[in-house]
């Protein structure tokens, strides 16, 4: 960023470990005169509506959030509308309410590494 290189940072909050890490990420971007995206790195609901949360909190936020990925999983564990548009929700909070019964059939399921 330093070398003034870059016009956008795309951030998947989940790849970066987690919504405060890209919130730092996205702050010194922003002290770089770097614009900042939002995406989804293929997570579930609950991930999904965090990035939201994120994206829908940084200041000058002019880039679409790339949060409609949910389609693209094979079982999820709450469920949120996935189309062009999420709404933030209007109480403290993501927002989303964990399935009971999606939490156990996921997690019934053997376990997956997963390597960078």
């Amino acid at each position: 960023l330093e070398a003034g290189v870059v016009d956008w940072l795309v951030l998947k909050p989940a790849a970066l470990g987690g919504v405060a890490v890209a919130w730092r990420i996205a702050e010194w971007a922003r002290a770089s005169g770097v614009q900042v995206a939002v995406t989804a790195f293929l997570d579930s609901a609950i991930g999904r509506m965090a990035a939201l949360q994120l994206a829908a909190a940084l200041p000058d936020a002019s880039a679409a959030a790339g949060l409609a990925t949910g389609s693209l999983l094979a079982d999820d564990l709450a469920k949120i509308p996935d189309g062009a548009s999420l709404a933030v929700p209007a109480a403290a909070g993501l927002g989303v309410i964990p399935d009971p019964v999606a939490l156990a059939r996921c997690r019934s399921g053997a376990s997956l590494d997963l390597a960078a």
